[in-house]
């Protein structure tokens, strides 16, 4: 006995990218269980979670913005800086 044929009405559609984006978003800014942050090019942090928050004391609000350097000075003073 052979399976039935798949065809395109046997299966739902793929969520679109942005749902997947968003609920990807969602879940690293609320629940994840660890820190994360992202920065864009200039290293200007973008994102700050809920993790960090709460380990930091720092709200998001005043980490966007921020540049890696202002935040962790020691960066520089540790050599660190040139791996970002």
């Amino acid at each position: 006995m052979t399976a039935p044929p798949v065809t395109a009405s046997s299966h739902e559609p793929a969520p679109p990218a942005r749902n997947i984006r968003e609920a990807m978003a969602t879940w690293m800014q609320q629940i994840a269980p660890y820190g994360i942050f992202t920065t864009d090019q200039n290293l200007r942090i973008t994102t700050w979670n809920e993790w960090l928050v709460e380990r930091s004391g720092l709200a998001a609000s005043t980490m966007l913005g921020q540049t890696l350097q202002e935040v962790y000075p020691e960066l520089e003073e540790r050599h660190l800086a040139q791996y970002f």
